[in-house]
C-alpha cells in the first residue's frame, strides 16, 4: 500500500526533493513487483526454468536454523550419492565393496 504523502513545507525546493524521492521509490518498487512477480514467472513459463521457485525457496531458507539446514544438506547428499549409484558403475562397486550406503555418508 503506497500513502499519499502531502508536503507542507513553506520551502518549494524541498517538498519538490521530497515528492521526487518518493515517486523513485513507487517506480523502484512497481519495478521490482514486475520482475518478480511477472517477468520471472513468465519466464519461467517461456523457457521451462524453475527461477521464480528457487527465489521463493532462497528467500524462505535463509532463515532457517541450523539444524534444518544440516538436514538439508544431508538429504540432498544423500540423493545425489544414490543418483550416483545409479548412473555409474564405480559407486556402486565402491560403496558395495566398502559395505556403505548412500545414508551412511553425512555432511
Amino acid at each position: 500500500m503506497v500513502s499519499n504523502i502531502s508536503c507542507s513545507s513553506s520551502d518549494d525546493n524541498n517538498c519538490m526533493e521530497l515528492c521526487k524521492t518518493c515517486r523513485e521509490g513507487r517506480v523502484k518498487l512497481m519495478i521490482h513487483f514486475l520482475h518478480e512477480k511477472l517477468f520471472l514467472s513468465l519466464n519461467d513459463k517461456i523457457q521451462g526454468l524453475s527461477i521464480k521457485k528457487k527465489l521463493d525457496f532462497l528467500k524462505e531458507s535463509q532463515w532457517w536454523t541450523e539444524e534444518k539446514l544440516i538436514s538439508y544438506q544431508e538429504e540432498r547428499l544423500h540423493n545425489l550419492m544414490f543418483l550416483f549409484m545409479r548412473m555409474f558403475p564405480f559407486y556402486t562397486d565402491w560403496f558395495n565393496s566398502n559395505n556403505l550406503a548412500p545414508s551412511d555418508i553425512c555432511t
